[in-house]
C-alpha cells in the first residue's frame, strides 16, 4: 500500500514540491524546519497561511528584508556557552546573523500579527553588531579600527618587517659585489632573513648559520647586523598577535552575553525564514488561503501545482467539485487528454493545504485537515514477490480500503484495475468504487471501461467528468462535470503516427462501424495535415513581416534618440551662448562707464570736438552692444575643436574659465587655469581665438584688475570633493585635516560637502578652518556647487 508520505511522494512527484521550498529558504535552519515539520494542522495552520500571505506581500517590496545566511552558528555559540573563543571566521559569521536578526525586527510595525508576533521577541544587539562591523572585515580580518592600537601596531610591523628587508637586500648587493655570495638572492629559513654564503666566507659575518646546501658549499647565514632587525620585526609581530587575541577575546565575550538568547533566536528565525519560503511559492503562483468545509472538495481554477515548479507551459486550470453524497468522482476521456493531470492536482491541493501553503487557484473549498492521502499511480509491479502489474495494483487497491472510512481522506487511483482483460477489469473497479462508496472518504479515480462510466452516471454517489480531444485548442486539457468521454485508442495510434500497415490490418479487425471511423479519421487526418502546411508558410510569411517590423520600429528609435540628442545638445548651446551674451554685454557696459568718464574729461578740457569724438565712441559702443545681443545659435554654439594644441588658450565648457594648454596625455590635455594645473578631456575644452592687439585697453586693465583679487575657481569636472555626511564630529575633523594636507599637495581649491541637515557638520568644518593648524581661505559654494550644504576651501602656501 502507498499509504507513506515517501511513495505518495513518489507516485505524485510531491518532492518536487520540498526540493522547491528548500531551494527558496534562506537559511540553514529554514531548511532544516521546513524538512523536519512538513504537515500541521488548527492554530499553527492557519498561522502559516497568513504568514505566506504576509510575506508574499513583504516581498512585492522595492526593498523586502534579505534573510540569507550561509553558515550554521549553533556550533559557534555552543561553544562560546563553553567558555570558548571564536576566531575572526566565526564572528563574521555571528555578524551576518545579527544583521538579519536586526532588519526582521524592523518588520514588526510594518507587518501582519503571524510576523510581527515572532519579529517583536527577537533580541536587539544593534551595540553588537556596531561593534562587529568596526571590528571584522568581511574576509573575517581583524581591521585596523578593531582598537587604537592595532592599526598604530600593524603599522610599526609593516615598517619593521620593511626596514628588515631592505637591509637585507642592501647587504646581499654589498656582500655579493665583494664575492662572498654563492648567488643573488635573499632566502627564508625558520622565518627569518638568510643570505647563501660561500663555505669559506661563512664565519666573517657573525650572526647565525641556520642551513647548508647538500653540496656543503654554500652555508645560508643569518649575517649579525640582520640580527637586530629580525628581532625587532618578530617583537612587533608578536605585539600585533597579542593585541588581535585580545580583541578577539573581547569579541567572543560580547557575544557571550548574548549566546543564550540567540539561540534561542534561531528558533525563531527558523520559523521565519520557512514562513517565508512558503510566502514565495504563493506570491510565485498567486495562492489563496483555503476554506474549510466538511464533506466538501471545490477547486475552482486550479492549476496543477506539479506542472508549475515544472515550468510546463501554458498551465490549463482544473475545475473539479464534490459534494456529499457524490463523494466519488470518475474521470474518463481520450489517452494524453489530462485526466492524470486532475487526479494529481487534486492530491496536490491537499497536501498544500496540510502544509499551510496557499494553493494556485481562484477558489479552493477542502475537508479541514489532518488529512490521510492515498495514491494509487504508476506500475504496481513487484518481481521480488512475483507480483504482476495487475497484482500489485489490487494490493494497492485494497490497501486504499483501509482509508475509506475517514471523511478527511482523499483517495486518488490513475487508471482503476486496469492491465487485465477488459470486462473482468472493468467489473472489478465497479466493485472497488461501490465499496469505496459506503465509507466517507473522498475518492477520485479514472478509467477508460465503459462500464464503470455507466456506474458514474447511474450511482447518485458518484460524479462524473471527462476530458475532450486535445489537439481542438478551446477544450484541450479542459475538465467538463457530468460528462463522460470516449477512448479512441485509434485515433491515438494515428495521431502518433503508427506505421500504415499497422493501422491497415487493425482495421479488418474492427466492426463495419469502426472501419468506417477509422477511414473517416484518415481522411480528416490528411486534410488537417494540408492544412498544417499552410499554416506553417502562414506563420513564415508573420515571422518575415514581424521582423522587418521590429527593423523598422529600431530605426525609428534611433532616429528619435538621434532628435532627442541633438535637442538637449541645441539647449545646452543655447545656455551657454546666452551665458556668454552676458558676459559681453557686461564688459561693454563697464566700457561704456569708462567712456562716459573719459568724455567727460575730454568735454572739459577740449571741447566740442573732443564732445563729437565721445559721441562718437559711444555709438560704437551701443553698436557692439546691439551685436552682443544679436548672438545666437546659428553662430556662437560650441563645437569641439580637434585642431587644439599645446599653446592654445581654451575655454572651459564646465565653467567658462579660460586657460592656456600645457600638454597632452592620451585624451586629456592638462590646462593652466590661474596658476593652477586641471587635467581635462579635450571635449571639454574649446578653443579661444587670440585677442587682437587693438583690444580696447579697458578690457585688459578690467581683466588685470580681476587677477588680482582673492577668488577661489572650481569646477564640477576637477576639483577634489570631501563627502562628511553621516560622519560624527571627530571623525570629520580627521578627514578635513587629511584633505587639507592633500589640496595644498596638489595645490587647488576643493570642495567640503557638509550638507545642511542640523548644522553641525557645517559648524564642525569652519571651526576647524577657522581655529585649525592650516592658514585656509573659504567661501560657501554657489548655487551651482552646493549653496549651504557645501564650503570651497584653497589652502595657503
Amino acid at each position: 500500500m502507498r499509504s507513506d508520505r515517501q511513495e505518495v511522494s513518489d507516485s505524485l512527484h510531491l518532492n518536487r514540491l520540498d526540493s522547491w521550498l528548500e531551494q527558496h529558504a534562506c537559511t540553514p535552519y529554514g531548511r532544516e524546519l521546513l524538512e523536519r515539520v512538513k504537515r500541521v494542522e488548527g492554530l499553527e495552520l492557519e498561522r502559516r497561511f497568513e504568514a505566506a500571505q504576509a510575506w508574499s506581500e513583504i516581498l512585492e517590496r522595492e526593498r523586502p528584508p534579505i534573510l540569507s545566511l550561509d553558515d550554521d552558528c549553533r556550533p559557534a555559540l555552543s561553544h562560546l556557552q563553553r567558555k570558548g573563543e571564536l576566531d575572526g571566521v566565526q564572528l563574521n559569521s555571528i555578524r551576518a546573523l545579527l544583521q538579519v536578526l536586526s532588519d526582521l525586527r524592523r518588520l514588526e510595525s510594518a507587518s501582519a500579527a503571524s510576523i510581527s508576533g515572532l519579529t517583536s521577541a527577537l533580541g536587539e544587539y544593534d551595540d553588537a553588531l556596531q561593534r562587529l562591523h568596526a571590528s571584522i572585515a568581511a574576509n573575517g580580518e581583524l581591521l585596523d579600527s578593531a582598537s587604537a592600537e592595532l592599526g598604530p601596531l600593524r603599522h610599526r610591523r609593516d615598517a619593521a618587517r620593511r626596514r628588515h628587508a631592505q637591509l637585507a637586500d642592501s647587504l646581499r648587493d654589498e656582500l655579493h659585489t665583494e664575492g662572498h655570495l654563492s648567488d643573488r638572492y635573499v632566502t627564508q629559513r625558520e622565518d627569518r632573513h638568510v643570505l647563501p654564503i660561500k663555505a669559506a666566507s661563512k664565519r666573517q659575518f657573525g650572526g647565525v648559520i641556520h642551513d647548508a646546501s647538500r653540496s656543503g658549499k654554500t652555508a645560508f647565514v643569518e649575517p649579525a647586523s640582520l640580527l637586530e632587525a629580525g628581532a625587532a620585526v618578530r617583537h612587533a609581530e608578536e605585539a600585533v598577535t597579542a593585541e588581535e587575541k585580545r580583541i578577539l577575546k573581547r569579541l567572543s565575550q560580547i557575544i557571550a552575553e548574548h549566546a543564550g538568547e540567540l539561540s534561542d533566536d534561531l528558533k525563531v528565525l527558523a520559523t521565519l525564514d520557512s514562513d517565508r519560503a512558503r510566502g514565495c511559492f504563493s506570491r510565485r503562483f498567486h495562492g489563496v488561503i483555503p476554506t474549510f468545509q466538511r464533506q466538501r472538495i471545490r477547486l475552482k481554477a486550479l492549476k496543477p501545482p506539479a506542472l508549475l515548479l515544472a515550468d510546463v507551459t501554458p498551465v490549463v486550470p482544473v475545475d473539479l467539485e464534490l459534494e456529499d453524497p457524490a463523494r466519488i468522482l470518475i474521470i474518463s476521456g481520450p489517452n494524453g487528454g489530462g485526466k492524470s493531470v486532475a487526479l494529481s492536482a487534486c492530491a496536490w491541493a491537499f497536501e498544500l493545504a496540510h502544509q499551510g501553503i496557499p494553493i494556485p487557484a481562484q477558489e479552493v473549498t477542502l475537508p479541514a485537515p489532518p488529512y490521510s492521502l492515498c495514491a494509487v499511480i504508476g506500475d504496481a509491479a513487484d518481481d521480488r514477490q512475483a507480483h504482476s502489474t495487475f497484482s500489485g495494483h489490487l494490493g494497492a487497491l485494497q490497501g486504499a480500503l483501509e482509508h475509506h472510512q475517514n471523511p478527511s481522506s482523499l483517495i486518488v487511483i490513475d487508471e482503476i484495475a486496469s492491465g487485465t482483460e477488459p470486462m473482468a477489469g472493468s467489473a472489478i473497479a465497479c466493485g472497488f468504487l461501490e465499496t469505496f462508496a459506503e465509507g466517507e472518504a473522498f475518492v477520485v479515480a479514472t478509467t477508460h471501461y465503459d462500464p464503470v462510466k455507466q456506474l458514474g452516471l447511474s450511482d447518485e454517489r458518484m460524479r462524473t467528468a471527462a476530458v475532450r480531444d486535445r489537439r481542438n485548442p478551446e477544450v484541450a486539457f479542459r475538465l467538463f462535470a457530468d460528462e463522460v468521454g470516449g477512448s479512441h485508442p485509434i485515433k491515438l495510434a494515428i495521431d502518433l503516427g503508427l506505421p500504415e500497415q499497422v493501422i491497415e490490418r487493425a482495421r479488418k479487425h474492427l466492426d463495419p462501424n469502426r472501419r468506417a471511423r477509422l477511414d473517416e479519421l484518415k481522411r480528416q487526418q490528411t486534410e488537417e495535415a494540408n492544412l498544417e502546411q499552410i499554416r506553417r508558410q502562414l506563420d513564415l510569411q508573420e515571422r518575415t513581416l514581424a521582423e522587418r517590423q521590429a527593423e523598422l520600429d529600431n530605426e525609428l528609435q534611433k532616429l528619435e534618440r538621434s532628435r532627442e540628442k541633438q535637442r538637449v545638445q541645441n539647449a545646452k548651446a543655447k545656455a551657454k551662448i546666452d551665458t556668454l551674451r552676458g558676459e559681453r554685454l557686461a564688459q561693454i557696459d563697464a566700457l561704456r562707464e569708462e567712456l562716459s568718464e573719459t568724455v567727460k574729461k575730454l568735454r572739459a578740457d577740449q571741447g566740442s570736438q573732443a564732445a563729437k569724438d565721445g559721441d562718437r565712441l559711444f555709438a560704437d559702443v551701443k553698436a557692439l552692444r546691439n551685436e552682443a545681443q544679436a548672438l545666437s545659435l546659428d553662430d556662437e554654439s560650441p563645437t569641439l575643436d580637434d585642431s587644439i594644441e599645446v599653446g592654445d588658450s581654451v575655454r572651459l565648457f564646465s565653467g567658462g574659465n579660460v586657460g592656456v594648454v600645457q600638454e597632452f596625455r592620451g585624451r586629456s590635455a592638462v590646462v593652466l587655469v590661474d596658476g593652477k594645473m586641471f587635467h581635462l578631456r579635450k571635449e571639454q575644452l574649446q578653443r579661444v581665438q587670440k585677442q587682437a592687439p587693438n583690444k580696447p585697453k579697458t578690457g585688459s586693465s578690467k581683466s588685470t584688475k580681476s587677477k588680482k583679487e582673492k577668488t577661489i575657481a572650481v569646477t564640477e569636472s576637477s576639483a577634489p570633493k570631501l563627502d562628511l555626511r553621516g560622519l560624527r564630529a571627530h571623525e570629520a575633523e580627521a578627514r578635513i585635516d587629511r584633505f587639507l594636507q592633500h589640496l595644498c599637495d596638489v595645490d587647488c581649491a576643493g570642495r567640503i560637502i557638509h550638507g545642511i541637515g542640523t548644522g553641525a557638520l557645517r559648524k564642525t568644518t569652519l571651526d576647524y578652518l577657522k581655529n585649525g593648524p592650516w592658514r585656509v581661505t573659504y567661501r560657501q559654494g554657489l548655487s551651482s556647487e552646493g549653496s549651504d550644504g557645501v564650503t570651497v576651501v584653497t589652502v595657503e602656501s
